[in-house]
């Protein structure tokens, strides 16, 4: 029996191996085959959630709707820029739908317990957490995300400026601005070229 059974296993399932049709590349294997043949990639912003947080209220510093507003301005800026934004609604596009958390850190905040707001200092940095998902014909393509990232200023003497400017409490709301140029820029350098 042991040996019919050897026999006849191998047998039957070549005989349904052969049966079965073998997989069709379905829509979703074309549509990421079509977005990664497409060049030039182009992008469009499809929804952009930013959630501030921040556990001091300081006067000058962009609001919960100014800070959305301007990543908005500043991500379709840096698209085209870059020469990634659509510039053909005819052509080919991919969808791009991030979700940022914007943390404004500002110098002694930590020590706010003590003695209220006194001993808060100027803004030190904006730490930086999102993700990305990237959508062609239905189908997300693409996704990614960073933590924690803190926006660097090029290069170690800028770095060595921006450290100086955090540890002296001398940052303005310029400073945050600028710190959004930095996160955006990096944002759109991940998306595929």
């Amino acid at each position: 029996m042991k040996k019919f059974l050897m026999v006849i296993l191998p047998v039957v399932l070549g005989m349904v191996g052969c049966a079965s049709n073998p997989p069709n590349i379905d829509k979703k294997s074309q549509n990421i085959i079509a977005f990664t043949n497409m060049h030039p990639k182009q992008y469009k912003l499809n929804d952009v959630n930013i959630r501030l947080e921040s556990s001091v209220q300081k006067e000058g510093f962009l609001t919960k709707d100014n800070i959305q507003q301007t990543y908005v301005d500043e991500l379709n800026k840096q698209l085209e820029r870059q020469h990634k934004n659509i510039t053909n609604v005819s052509t080919g596009f991919a969808l791009v739908d991030i979700g940022l958390i914007h943390k404004r850190v500002f110098m002694g905040e930590g020590l706010k317990f003590i003695g209220g707001d006194k001993l808060v200092g100027g803004y030190a940095d904006t730490v930086f957490t999102y993700n990305v998902k990237v959508t062609y014909n239905g189908e997300v393509v693409q996704t990614f995300q960073r933590k924690q990232q803190i926006a660097s200023k090029g290069g170690m003497i800028g770095n060595f400026k921006k450290i100086a400017r955090d540890l002296s409490s001398t940052g303005t709301p310029q400073n945050e601005i600028e710190d959004i140029e930095k996160a955006v820029m990096t944002i759109v350098n991940d998306l595929q070229p």
